[in-house]
């Protein structure tokens, strides 16, 4: 997918909507193998969504999309910075938010300069890092505020000071000084810095001189902000930390929380820490089969333990399997495949395998040695004898997964590793039942097989009780037949009532809120409204953040405006979480009920590739016929969805209401009063 984002400031929806976005979105029509196109359009900004069908070169799409806007730009205002063309990827999730709020008693300015200049650049600096970006930076300006009495003493005027500063910053061009043989370019540094400033000199009509901070107030200020950052309800700079593409989360995350240590102790004019680490969904997979593995291969050799009675088969196991992981790993390193949870997931298919093909071989060739066979004769006829039935075992299993190989698409990609994986573990199977299991008992076993016990007690009574339970089904054929006709379609009806998901059910204790206030508040307003909401859920929470207002990141893909806000927050419990939901919503409806809320589970890269984010259902309206009356024709809309019965919707963002105001001329009246249009 890229999202093209257009920054037009001071220009209304339908102006940028006409003017703008709908020539973009006309000529980007055109593009080889596009899906989809969607555009949104609000006052000073619009946003344009392509889709591309899978297996694109999506960097030929960035640059064909990119040479069209550029023919489109002799077109566009001259004063409208150029479109910003932004491709999406997993990657473009932050592995991890570095939080760091000023102390009390130290400026917020410092801290910024800090984040900006130092900070950033030492976390660029890691090795596998793409992108640092940074929100709730906070710039200053120096302002100069004239002494008017002071002034009026010395007989100065605002313009000397405004000339003063100006001289001090004037741009002289290419100097260069000549030094016998050599020239040197020299240039000169304007004045910076309110001290700096505050110092200037100013010449009198006497001929004396003062300094410009005896008649003015030379002082840094913070610009007025249109966007903040909060953390646990106070107000700070957030940086994220992006990867490279071909670059491990696992091992760039420890690097990060080694620099953040760093941080506290190099800066302790901050407090620093760490936020939204999507490396424990990895972790915890990884962890969970790599468990799984280990679990089954002790169980295995408990089991045969029970099962057997003799040692040679759970000792000949114990071996065969660490065996056969080590040479599966080498081929994954042959074929380039890497531990994740998808490959994981086939190898622990494939285990299952190679147990049953080496308990299947050990048995022939220990009852061939207990009918008397040496222990060569009996390895070798003893694996001859099951090897055809063995090969099929394992060949029906790889004809299901193999094609998989082939699939195209987003389904091919995600279980090639899979497919792969289970196919050289079921490999590796066939040589560790064919090869390893027979040259292990020719070493290991002795030529007394005949002495050996064949059964546990545990085994027999099971064995006796199973041929029991036989005996009593095939004694009542028909009952046992009548109840397996009636249970098939139970199995069909439960299986119609089992839902369906892209991923299984895991425990979310993370949640994103959006809200629009639909109103025209100020970033102040929407500051303090964020504040009081955050006081309410701050008790159910862990963890909260807020990008209220305007966002400064350079990767975004949604709307922009200063009276949203993106709230981000963490319960120690998935059932907190979804009271911390609904209360949060219900407050919104209580003080706010004309705001947009949208709330959903925080994203991470898995929910990114495998769940989307566009509703099941998805109902739009657009007008027959073209009319000048939106507003009635909004106001129709709100009517007819009010009738609906069951109101279990929620509104999108197309069902937003921006503030602006017409202002119609008065031509007659204007010439009347001798009042020109551009005054």
């Amino acid at each position: 997918q890229i999202v093209i984002r257009v920054n037009y400031p001071n220009s209304p929806a339908p102006v940028l909507e006409e003017n703008i976005i709908q020539p973009i979105r006309e000529s980007l029509a055109s593009l080889n193998n596009l899906k989809n196109i969607e555009s949104r359009t609000a006052n000073h900004t619009g946003l344009i969504y392509l889709t591309f069908e899978y297996g694109t070169r999506m960097n030929l799409a960035y640059i064909e999309a990119s040479e069209k806007l550029d023919q489109l730009t002799p077109n566009f205002p001259r004063d409208m910075p150029r479109p910003q063309v932004m491709r999406i990827n997993t990657s473009d999730i932050p592995v991890i938010r570095l939080q760091a709020i000023p102390k009390a008693g130290v400026s917020y300015l410092e801290v910024s300069a800090l984040a900006e200049k130092i900070l950033k650049k030492r976390l660029e600096q890691l090795e596998g890092v793409s992108l640092v970006d940074i929100n709730g930076k906070q710039s200053g300006i120096i302002a100069v505020t004239p002494n008017q009495a002071a002034l009026m003493a010395l007989g100065l005027s605002e313009s000397k000071i405004v000339e003063t500063i100006k001289n001090a910053n004037q741009e002289l061009g290419g100097l260069s000084v000549k030094d016998g043989q050599y020239r040197y370019f020299v240039k000169l540094l304007n004045t910076t810095g309110a001290e700096t400033i505050g110092r200037l000199p100013i010449r009198l009509k006497d001929g004396s001189v003062i300094a410009l901070h005896t008649v003015a107030s030379v002082r840094l200020e913070p610009t007025k902000q249109t966007g903040y950052h909060l953390f646990n309800g106070k107000e700070g700079l957030v940086i994220t930390v992006q990867k490279q593409p071909d670059s491990r989360m696992n091992e760039l995350v420890p690097k990060v929380e080694e620099a953040a240590a760093l941080f506290k102790k190099d800066y302790p004019q901050a407090e620093f820490a760490l936020t939204q680490d999507q490396t424990f969904l990895l972790d915890a997979g990884i962890s969970n089969l790599e468990q799984d593995l280990v679990y089954a291969g002790i169980l295995t050799v408990l089991l045969l333990f029970m099962f057997l009675g003799h040692w040679a088969s759970p000792v000949l196991m114990s071996i065969s399997i660490p065996v056969s992981l080590i040479i599966t790993f080498i081929f994954f390193y042959l074929f380039g495949i890497s531990f994740n949870i998808i490959s994981l997931s086939g190898l622990a298919l494939g285990i299952g395998m190679l147990i049953d093909n080496s308990i299947v071989v050990i048995d022939s060739i220990m009852r061939k040695q207990r009918s008397g066979m040496s222990r060569l004769e009996s390895s070798v006829e003893g694996t001859n004898e099951v090897i055809v039935p063995v090969i099929s075992q394992v060949l029906t299993t790889v004809a299901v997964y193999a094609p998989l190989v082939l699939l195209s698409g987003m389904a091919g990609a995600l279980v090639l590793d899979q497919a792969i994986g289970l196919t050289i573990s079921l490999g590796t199977s066939l040589l560790a039942a064919f090869i390893l299991a027979p040259l292990l008992c020719k070493m290991l076993l002795k030529n007394r097989g005949e002495k050996w016990k064949e059964d546990t007690v545990f085994y027999k009574q099971t064995a006796k009780g199973y041929h029991k339970m036989i005996h009593h089904i095939l004694s009542h054929k028909l009952v046992y037949f009548i109840i397996t006709l009636l249970l098939m379609p139970m199995g069909f009806w439960l299986a119609a009532c089992i839902p369906v998901s892209a991923l299984p059910t895991i425990e979310k204790k993370e949640s994103l809120v959006t809200i629009d206030w639909n109103a025209p508040v100020d970033a102040q307003e929407n500051l303090r409204r964020v504040k009081e909401l955050l006081e309410t859920i701050q008790a159910n929470c862990t963890v909260t953040e807020a990008e209220v207002g305007i966002k400064q990141f350079l990767l975004q893909h949604d709307n922009n405006s200063i009276q949203q806000v993106t709230l981000y927050f963490a319960c120690p419990r998935e059932r907190l979480k979804f009271s911390t939901d609904a209360q949060l919503k219900e407050w919104i409806k209580q003080r706010y009920p004309q705001a947009f809320v949208q709330i959903a589970d925080a994203p991470n890269a898995f929910t990114q590739l495998f769940i989307s984010a566009k509703p099941y259902f998805e109902a739009r309206f657009k007008p027959v016929k073209s009319s000048a009356d939106d507003k009635g024709n909004f106001s129709k809309m709100q009517d007819m969805l009010r009738s609906i019965p069951n109101q279990n919707y929620s509104l999108g963002q197309g069902m937003l209401r921006e503030p602006s105001i017409s202002v119609t001329m008065d031509y007659t009246k204007m010439a009347l009063y001798r009042v020109e249009r551009s005054a």
